[in-house]
Formats: structure tokens, sequence, C-alpha cells
């Protein structure tokens, strides 16, 4: 179990992996009721997510946050094209 040998008592959900899930709640902005697609990406990860656990998902056009309780794990934002 390599998240023990970070100091992690469980398993951790990988950081990227969290950030590509926001990202695909985000959108593709290929809808028609969808912004432009995303140009860039920016992400803080704060906490690492235990396995198992429960988060929450909240975004508004630019900005996503993920939270488990109320602890923040990740914030971030992304810029769309045109």
């Amino acid at each position: 179990m390599t998240a023990r040998l970070f100091g992690f008592p469980r398993h951790i959900a990988h950081g990227m992996w969290t950030v590509a899930r926001c990202l695909a709640e985000a959108g593709s902005g290929t809808g028609a009721d969808e912004p432009g697609r995303i140009r860039s990406v920016r992400a803080d990860f704060r906490a690492p997510v235990l396995l198992p656990s429960t988060v929450t998902y909240a975004a508004d056009d630019t900005a996503f946050q993920v939270r488990g309780g109320s602890r923040v794990h990740l914030t971030g934002g992304v810029t769309r094209e045109g």
C-alpha cells in the first residue's frame, strides 16, 4: 500500500484523478447550453481524499471545490475559450 509509505492511514484518491473528475463535471463545452471549451485549469490541493469517503463537488462558472464535510480537499478554476 503506497499511501502508507507517505504517512497516510488508508488508500487515497490520486489528486490528478480528482481533478479529472471535477473537469468531467464541468463539461466539455460541446453542448448548446454549455459555455466554451476549457482552455486552462488551475488546481490547489489542500488535503488528501482518504478512501473510502464521501465528498461533495461544488462549482460555478469558473471555480470548483471538493469538500468532505467541513474539510476542503481541492479548490480550482478553469478558463474557457470565448
